[in-house]
């Protein structure tokens, strides 16, 4: 018999980017940004939501932005970094969830909205309870996390063209991931 593990997954939206004249990819975080993000993992880890594992776009916003969060989080969790999460729409950001290794536990992406906003918004739709709407009214989506716990058995999250409670054909097996430990903050 087969032990369920209770997962999470943890969405952080990098923080206050600069606009100078550089490639997107090269933009860097404003000094708003680099105040801001170290209370991210400061919340984290006074929520007990300190990520075993950390994927992150390869931009450098995300790049300082996870340096400055990881700095705060008391624990260095293991850090890779996937150019596929660099201006990532829903079905790559999901090819990059079910890729995610079942010995993490909490797992924590690090990017850019609007696909950040995009997925949580496709999880939270399978949600039972007013997770789809704590999302989606959100007033500030940019510094929202969310944090969606599956509902049971390895990673098996919805993807388009899939219904929001349906089994994606692509998930590897076991149940779908729900939004009931949904997360935002601050």
């Amino acid at each position: 018999m087969t032990e369920h593990v209770s997962r999470r997954l943890v969405l952080v939206r990098h923080a206050k980017s600069d606009w100078p004249e550089v490639y997107d990819h090269e933009r860097p975080l404003a000094a708003v940004g680099r105040r801001a993000a170290p209370a991210v993992g400061t919340w984290l880890r006074e929520h007990d939501v300190v990520p075993d594992l950390v994927v992150c776009s390869t931009a450098r916003r995300v790049r300082e932005t996870w340096d400055l969060i990881a700095g705060t989080l008391g624990g260095l969790p293991e850090v890779q970094f996937d150019e596929r999460v660099y201006d990532a729409e829903v079905p790559e950001l999901l090819e990059v969830v079910h890729e995610l290794p079942d010995h993490a536990v909490t797992a924590m992406l690090v990017g850019h909205n609007p696909g950040f906003h995009e997925l949580a918004t496709t999880l939270a739709g399978s949600a039972e309870d007013d997770a789809l709407e704590r999302v989606t009214r959100s007033s500030r989506p940019p510094r929202s996390r969310c944090s969606p716990t599956p509902d049971r058995g390895p990673r098996s999250v919805p993807a388009p063209p899939c219904s929001p409670t349906s089994q994606c054909p692509a998930a590897r097996s076991g149940g779908t991931w729900r939004t009931r430990g949904l997360v935002l903050g601050p």
